[in-house]
């Protein structure tokens, strides 16, 4: 991220807190004390000039007139002011702007790290307008590296340099949507007109697509009843309340490959079924107390990750993308081995995560 340059008044104040840095010292120092003999010099130099070409106007006129020097020392003063801050500014910038880029840098690495630095400039390298820079690339104060995922993407960036393609930034700092006209959008500051508009987000990740059929669990809550607030489950394949209820990839399953979780998950219900089959049984009820267990594990794991931040930037993977829910652990990240290791070993102990019945008859 590249901030404004650190030049004129501004690099005198912001340079000297800079100062008590020990890291940043060293790249404020130079340009900082050069522009404080800049600055210094011109006003020297501004004050002698007007106060020579003063004395040179006041020896000229009558000495009745002798009360114009106090009056013409004011616009003195006012003019060494304008002229200082101009030159001032304008020679800084030429001074310190070697420095900016270093300082810039340095700032980033020592605040968030030399990775996250890393990544911003090399985001910023690939987007050509620094308007559209601005909007797409993270500020190093935003958000911690991985609270929201980096763009691992062949070309998502660059489509914003393309001639058909305008970003608009509808967050509170920029131009909010208003709302959705006959023609288009409107937003606070412009309407936009649209033959189709696609509504890409606002999804409910992991839970949105069970949480539309109507199952009720035991209770008579449904799933999207039960998760309101939290999206329990165990390991991401049953969820307490809801008997013989088997489910892929569900809340709490770990963020991984897809095909091999689904398949992982696949093997551990057909175990199930096969053993319910071969012994008898009727009903597999999940225990509330397996699902708090994994639940509260998965939310450990989670406490220890810079996912842990998402709440803060509305990520969808923690479900803060939503205003009609709160933020919630949604994903394992203990690893996808781990994980497996878990299945085989409620498999192999007999699935003791489940209540198993026989009904009668």
């Amino acid at each position: 991220m590249r901030g404004n340059a650190l030049t004129g008044a501004g690099y005198l104040v912001r340079g000297a807190s800079l100062l008590t840095r020990p890291k940043l010292r060293l790249f404020v120092l130079v340009p900082l004390a050069v522009n404080i003999l800049i600055f210094s010099a011109v006003i020297w130099w501004g004050v002698s000039w007007l106060s020579d070409w003063l004395d040179a106007i006041m020896a000229a006129v009558p000495d009745w007139l002798g009360f114009l020097e106090w009056l013409l020392w004011p616009l003195v003063g006012l003019l060494v002011t304008l002229t200082t801050g101009y030159l001032f500014t304008a020679v800084a910038i030429v001074i310190a702007s070697p420095f900016n880029n270093l300082l810039a840098e340095k700032v980033e690495e020592m605040v968030t790290g030399r990775e996250v630095a890393f990544i911003i400039r090399k985001m910023r390298e690939r987007i050509q307008d620094p308007e559209v820079a601005d909007i797409l690339v993270p500020k190093i104060d935003d958000y911690p590296l991985f609270a929201k995922r980096p763009p691992l993407d062949h070309g998502y960036l660059e489509c914003y340099d393309r001639d058909d393609v305008h970003l608009v930034d509808i967050r509170d700092e920029g131009e909010p949507i208003v709302e959705i006209t006959e023609k288009g959008i409107r937003t606070t500051k412009s309407e936009y007109e649209f033959d189709i508009i696609v509504l890409a987000t606002g999804f409910s990740a992991y839970t949105g697509a069970l949480e539309a059929f109507p199952i009720r669990g035991v209770s008579g809550q449904t799933l999207a009843e039960k998760w309101q607030e939290t999206s329990k489950s165990i390991m991401g394949v049953v969820v307490a309340d809801f008997p013989n209820m088997f489910v892929i990839t569900g809340p709490q399953a770990p963020f991984a490959n897809l095909p091999t979780s689904i398949e992982q998950n696949a093997i551990w219900i057909t175990n199930c079924i096969r053993k319910m089959e071969s012994e008898g049984y009727d009903v597999c009820r999940p225990k509330p107390e397996a699902e708090e267990e994994w639940s509260k594990h998965v939310a450990e794991v989670h406490n220890a990750t810079l996912m842990n931040e998402g709440d803060k930037v509305h990520s969808w993977m923690m479900g803060a993308n939503l205003e009609s829910k709160p933020p919630r652990v949604l994903i394992y990240f203990g690893g996808a081995n781990n994980y497996y290791d878990k299945l085989d070993e409620s498999a192999n102990e007999g699935f003791p995560e489940l209540e198993f019945e026989k009904r009668a008859g």
